[in-house]
């Protein structure tokens, strides 16, 4: 097989169209030392180095072109996940102050002296608001019960076996037992104005128990129990009558 066709061969083409030729170089006028004519085998080295050559460079353009079209897909993937961290962190913030301000509220109906409280207190400058109540006994519209016997002193005598109630709502300011086993409640209505009933035989509440006037406080088995008013200086309060079991009071 000649060159020529071998050479076409390579290259896909016909025989025909493939022509190898080497120019007799140009003499020139400037004596310089002259090229040595290049064969037929270098001419067709550089020609297949220069075809391979320019198809790598094509072939690394195409994968550029390639690459360059499958970014803005990446880019947008990362963006994705970066969007369903960012909604999960924002997540974990809602549900960290949810908790935050359950615990708050858990603590301060709870354990209203807990360390958090007081911290919070100390730190927000938050005051406990305690509503004063300046009613005084005279503000009171008060029922004895009925066969109560009114002392000079202004205690009321009951004899009486049942149970006991209060005058009016109010609460437990304190509950104490004495040597002959019998319970004195001392019951707040205002911060001018107390009852104590003494002599029962039991006790149904506890300091700092809600009471109210329709709901027995204690019971008594039948001997004498007694009942007196106080102001807010724990001073009892004698001025007063009673007329059809109701108190009137001398103001």
């Amino acid at each position: 097989m000649n060159e020529k066709q071998e050479y076409a061969e390579m290259l896909d083409l016909s025989e025909s169209t493939c022509n190898i030729t080497v120019k007799k170089p140009k003499k020139s006028i400037f004596k310089k030392k002259e090229k040595k004519p290049k064969n037929a085998d270098t001419v067709k080295a550089e020609v297949i180095e220069k075809i391979n050559a320019e198809s790598e460079a094509e072939e690394i353009e195409n994968n550029s072109e390639a690459v360059t079209d499958e970014e803005p897909t990446a880019v947008i993937k990362k963006a994705k996940k970066q969007g369903r961290g960012g909604a999960f962190g924002v997540g974990v913030g809602i549900f960290a102050v949810v908790a935050l301000t359950l615990t708050i509220i858990l603590t301060n109906a709870l354990f209203p002296n807990s360390a958090i409280n007081v911290f919070f207190r100390s730190v927000f400058g938050v005051e406990e608001r305690v509503a004063v109540d300046v009613r005084t006994y005279s503000d009171f519209k008060v029922e004895v019960p009925a066969g109560a016997t009114l002392g000079e002193n202004g205690v009321l005598t009951v004899e009486k076996t049942g149970s006991l109630y209060t005058v009016e709502n109010g609460t437990v300011d304190s509950v104490s037992k004495g040597q002959d086993g019998k319970y004195t409640m001392l019951i707040r209505h205002s911060d001018n104005f107390f009852t104590a009933l003494s002599g029962m035989d039991r006790a149904y509440f506890s300091e700092g128990d809600k009471v109210f006037k329709n709901v027995p406080v204690g019971y008594s088995e039948g001997k004498s129990t007694s009942l007196c008013f106080l102001d807010g200086d724990s001073v009892v309060i004698a001025n007063y009558t009673v007329v059809d079991n109701a108190v009137v009071w001398a103001v």
